[in-house]
């Protein structure tokens, strides 16, 4: 990740709430529809170890401003300097195997558009629960890429190897 936005200050909103035992994670991003950057993921994973901590029995987690996640914030990534590899490595990946494996149920509330990171964020929690203008799609093809994290393999899992195969290798968007 670039030196100078790694530490750039921004607006970004990731809060916990709780309501009895039901824990909701909220972010609202100062990036374009709720992408992400490393320090938003390690904010999150934080609080999803306080939820748990805290006795949260149930954990939501939900986009603000009418948008789950378009992904990653690609303007983060200096492709001269950083290793993409690294970051699925180091960073991404682990986070949503920790999701995953929570002892708590998941929830992702989903409106607008899940893509990318947001799709893997969404598909890693237990239930996935979408308005009906929600679109989910792993557009990495459309910049010849497949950087994934798991989210294929949770895609997979959940609608079937013909579905999973036919959205990654067109790059295509479901509602």
């Amino acid at each position: 990740m670039r030196p100078d936005l790694a530490s750039s200050p921004s607006a970004s909103r990731i809060e916990l709430r709780f309501n009895d035992g039901l824990a909701t994670i909220e972010f609202e991003l100062a990036q374009a529809k709720n992408s992400f950057r490393v320090q938003d993921v390690s904010r999150l994973a934080g609080l999803l170890d306080e939820a748990v901590s805290k006795g949260g029995r149930c954990i939501v987690l939900q986009g603000g401003a009418g948008v789950f996640s378009a992904g990653w914030d690609v303007g983060s990534i200096s492709p001269g300097a950083d290793n993409p590899v690294a970051m699925i490595e180091e960073v991404v990946a682990p986070f949503l195997i920790k999701l995953r494996s929570l002892p708590v149920p998941t929830v992702s509330a989903v409106e607008g558009v899940a893509l990318g990171f947001g799709f893997g964020l969404a598909l890693s929690c237990d239930i996935c629960i979408a308005d009906e203008q929600a679109r989910f799609g792993s557009p990495f093809r459309q910049i010849g890429m497949v950087p994934d994290s798991g989210t294929h393999y949770f895609l997979r899992e959940r609608a079937g190897h013909g579905i999973a195969s036919g959205l990654i290798f067109t790059g295509g968007v479901v509602t």
